[in-house]
């Protein structure tokens, strides 16, 4: 980049800002101003320099580069006319990315001491770079919140597939092992028959086992079930029955004590005990894994349920009556797998016939996401989240605690501030609590207040009650 030749009112016409400023100021404005000539990938501004110019594109072109997560991500080109750079009324201080010519390209420059002067020698100009800052910080916000939509998109999917693996795992397991217990059940009925075991005999055994497992209390501890099958290991081998070691486990489970054995055995003649006892073994562990695959499917199936109620998926976009506690269960089971990592007990406190709030649920659970994800961050690990909802004044007062470390009182009133974070960079863009805000104050009519002290932090959101012939928000 070096320094060129002053730019001419001609030049600086060509930008709408300038299009009808007077002659004279505009000569005034090539004399205090310097004028750049950069070669292609030269960059004007570098990112966390002081942003002290702004800048006036007379030619060529140049691309603004932002970073998200270390990551540059082209966002503008600026051609000849373009304005950018730091604005009068600007609070920015440092550059947030680059300018980065594309192609050979001329820049006016004008540094920011220079401002007063410009707005008061050319005062039409300030209400179009107020404008033109004015476009600039709605865009921002704008992209910085699909950036946030898109983060929590990506964490909702990470914590989604790690979710449904676990079941679909489990399930998978199961199933490959009750394929090969239904292998074995020919061959094992047919020893049974080879036995001469006559059918009678058969249904008291069958009838044991069913009321071993009725009776089983599965309440015992980890140490007591053991030496249950210990015992039950002792007694297979005393009887003399083939791979005792093997058939404990599942009569363990199954509550095939030693008592419940000897049933068995009282009505079996003893050269087929061992047949009937391993047929017997199978046909229980076979129902074992099936009432897994059942566990794990409803599992499945209750994940599924839980993000259509939270995505909103089979539901229009336009307000309607919309309850609270389901949006609030479907979050939590968005984020159950950060409350089980940090151990956290939920608390849960919703009133009996709670009136439904007029609303968008997929923006609610936006709002119950924002809240409960915040708590989860502050919360240390074994700490506590309560979820309240009661009837208040016309409305449904929903309450978000957690017993962390509180909001310090140097940045409580700033919280809703867009783009304040507290959080580590590259966890959070600060919008989150804006978000939020907009979502209750602007699209439902609603408000939204933080009460914090060291121990206890409460966000309160109350939204109006829905009326079947209510009006809309806007």
């Amino acid at each position: 980049m070096r320094q060129a030749a002053a730019a001419t009112p001609e030049e600086l016409r060509r930008s709408p800002v300038f299009v009808d400023a007077p002659q004279e100021h505009l000569v005034w404005l090539c004399g205090t101003g310097r004028a750049w000539e950069l070669a292609p990938r030269e960059t004007l501004a570098q990112r966390g320099a002081a942003a002290r110019e702004m800048f006036v594109m007379l030619s060529g072109a140049m691309q603004l580069v932002a970073h998200t997560g270390g990551t540059p991500v082209p966002v503008d080109v600026f051609r000849p006319g373009a304005v950018s750079g730091v604005l009068p009324y600007s609070s920015m201080q440092t550059f947030g990315g680059e300018l980065v010519a594309l192609e050979p390209s001329r820049v006016f420059a004008l540094d920011r001491d220079h401002f007063p002067e410009l707005l008061q020698r050319l005062p039409g100009v300030g209400p179009r770079l107020e404008a033109i800052m004015s476009d600039r910080v709605r865009d921002q916000v704008r992209d910085q919140q699909q950036r946030e939509k898109m983060m929590a998109l990506g964490k909702l999917s990470a914590r989604l597939a790690h979710e449904l693996n676990n079941p679909a795992a489990a399930a998978q397991r199961a199933a490959a092992a009750l394929r090969d217990r239904i292998g074995r059940m020919p061959g094992l009925a047919l020893r049974v028959v080879q036995r001469e075991v006559s059918f009678q005999e058969l249904v008291n055994a069958e009838a044991a086992r069913q009321a071993a497992g009725r009776h089983e209390d599965r309440a015992i501890s980890a140490l007591a079930r053991a030496a249950r099958e210990d015992r039950i290991a002792d007694w297979l081998e005393g009887h003399r029955v083939p791979d005792a070691h093997l058939l404990a486990p599942t009569f363990n489970e199954n509550g095939l004590t030693p008592d419940r054995l000897e049933q068995i055995a009282a009505n079996v003649p003893p050269e087929a005990l061992p047949d009937v006892l391993a047929w017997i073994e199978n046909y229980a562990a076979a129902q074992s894994l099936l009432e897994e695959i059942l566990a794990s499917t409803a599992r499945i199936s209750e994940l599924i349920s839980s993000i259509k109620t939270y995505s909103h998926l089979e539901r229009a976009a336009h307000p309607q009556p919309t309850e609270i506690p389901p949006g609030l269960e479907s979050t939590l089971a968005m984020l159950s797998g950060k409350i089980r990592a940090k151990n956290i007990r939920v608390e849960r406190e919703y009133a009996p016939n709670l009136p439904p709030v007029l609303g968008r649920p997929g923006e609610l659970n936006q709002v119950w996401t924002n809240l409960i994800d915040n708590a989860l961050h502050a919360l240390p690990a074994g700490g506590r989240l309560r979820l309240a909802a009661r009837p208040d004044v016309g409305g449904v007062l929903v309450e978000v605690e957690d017993n962390g470390p509180g909001i310090p009182p140097e940045i409580g009133g700033r919280i809703f501030e867009p783009f304040f974070t507290t959080k580590p960079v590259g966890e959070g863009t600060g919008l989150g609590l804006d978000i939020v805000r907009r979502i209750v104050t602007k699209q439902h009519r609603g408000s939204i207040r933080v009460a914090s002290e060291p121990g206890r932090t409460v966000f309160s959101v109350w939204l109006p009650a829905s009326h079947r012939d209510d009006p809309s928000p806007p």
